[in-house]
């Protein structure tokens, strides 16, 4: 990484989505019970399964992370603008594969205590023909003083399939931890 330029990540890494969505917005990132994470592939009629089929993982969805990817992460900028841009080709492989043509982006500003921002992707695989899965996250941070609250939505959909997760959430700082609180 470079402070004037930024860098470029090569393999397999996390998405620009899920870096707004889980290293942003939600406390507990993609572990543990309070993760709204949980509630992403859970639906039965959902667009993950829908796409990715009922045995879906980290490997066969880019829900968290894309293989094959370059990435580029910008430095911040004035004033606090941020921004990243991910691309991962199938090579002709399937999802089950951990193959897939991923285009997403993520962009951000923060000023004072608060930060906004969005990302969005679109994923693709050689068993989805012309459909895509489509994610977005987007909301708004606020920490002061060791209190940092959150407010997000993401929302997917493949095909006629669509989901909408929300998040509030609180995180206090308690001697060298942290209190976690969130409500999805």
């Amino acid at each position: 990484a470079d402070r004037r330029f930024g860098e470029i990540r090569l393999g397999r890494d996390y998405t620009p989505v899920y870096t707004n969505w889980g290293g942003r917005f939600d406390p507990f990132g993609h572990v543990g019970i309070g993760s709204p994470g949980n509630l992403l592939g859970s639906t039965t009629n959902g667009p993950i399964r829908a796409a990715f089929g009922a045995g879906s993982n980290t490997v066969t969805n880019t829900l968290t992370r894309a293989s094959n990817a370059v990435q580029y992460i910008a430095p911040p900028w004035v004033d606090g603008l941020e921004f990243a841009l991910m691309a991962a080709g199938r090579e002709g492989g399937a999802g089950s594969d951990g193959q897939h043509h991923y285009r997403g982006g993520r962009i951000g500003y923060g000023f004072g205590p608060w930060t906004v921002s969005g990302a969005y992707s679109t994923t693709r695989d050689a068993n989805m023909g012309r459909d895509e899965v489509k994610d977005a996250s987007y909301g708004v941070v606020y920490a002061v003083d060791g209190v940092r609250v959150t407010a997000a939505v993401r929302r997917m959909s493949f095909r006629n399939a669509r989901q909408s997760t929300g998040i509030v959430a609180l995180t206090l700082k308690a001697g060298p931890g942290d209190l976690k609180f969130s409500l999805s």
